[in-house]
């Protein structure tokens, strides 16, 4: 093989390596817009009920224009013996309203929400660890700052998860199908959750249909509740800011987008 042809087939690889960077890039930028989507929607719905924008039970109402009738007529001229009339056009708009329950709609918008958010985190996951084998592989530089946010998405990934969907109380075992007793409906049913349950970052429908509107005479509890419906979310989303600051800046060192900066001590002069 002549100098030629090596110097070709190198240029060759090293573009191959950058196009399946760059295709593993807009992957990686889709999914942190998808995941920044869904957790601003969970933290957007519950400062909407806690704040009494919207309240559950309400119906809300939605009114559409479905049809518009055009009719022209023609104007009466300010003068007799003007012969040009212009015609006036009257439009009536004919309108549709539809009606629905708040609850109804978060009942399906939330476990939309927590499946994309867990799915999507995972799919973050692998498509870093994509990034980080091709940079391995072709010994390109800015790898330890992929492999940092394929560790914090790692983190992020069982953060995501609603854990304490998991985490219900535990059953009392009844006493058997021939008792009759008063208290035979209460042994069948669950005992009352703990206080505190570990969660994840999205919360579940049932969770905020039953704890959004918490006023405890506990400061204590008032503050677990704040950092379950915003902290954790927050905490999340700072996470995933993270993964994503990481994550560009290795790609653009890989590309030559950047130029690594390189500290030169007193030692290496």
């Amino acid at each position: 093989m002549t100098r030629t042809n090596a110097t070709t087939a190198t240029i060759a690889v090293a573009a191959d390596y950058a196009d399946a960077m760059m295709t593993a890039r807009r992957a990686k930028n889709w999914l942190f817009i998808l995941l920044l989507v869904m957790l601003l929607t969970q933290l957007t719905i519950f400062f909407l009920l806690r704040f009494k924008v919207i309240r559950l039970g309400e119906q809300a109402t939605i009114t559409a224009p479905t049809a518009v009738d055009v009719t022209t007529q023609p104007e009466n001229t300010t003068q007799p013996g003007d012969a040009d009339t212009q015609p006036a056009v009257a439009a009536n708009v004919e309108t549709k309203s539809k009606s629905f329950l708040v609850d109804d709609v978060l009942r399906y918008v939330i476990p939309v929400t927590d499946f994309l958010g867990v799915t999507l985190a995972v799919v973050l996951g692998i498509v870093l660890l994509l990034i980080v084998t091709i940079m391995l592989v072709g010994r390109l530089i800015g790898v330890s700052h992929v492999t940092s946010a394929f560790v914090w998405c790692v983190l992020l990934t069982a953060m995501m998860f609603p854990w304490q969907a998991f985490l219900l109380g535990t059953y009392r075992p009844a006493r058997g199908p021939s008792d009759t007793s008063p208290g035979l409906a209460d042994a069948r049913r669950p005992d009352s959750d703990p206080p505190f349950k570990i969660p994840g970052a999205l919360y579940t429908w049932e969770e905020l249909r039953r704890d959004y509107n918490f006023d405890h005479d506990s400061v204590a509890q008032d503050v677990l509740k704040w950092a379950r419906f915003a902290g954790f979310p927050v905490l999340a989303l700072l996470l995933l800011l993270m993964v994503q600051a990481k994550s560009s800046r290795g790609l653009k060192y890989a590309l030559g987008e950047s130029e690594v900066q390189v500290e030169v001590t007193g030692r290496d002069v």
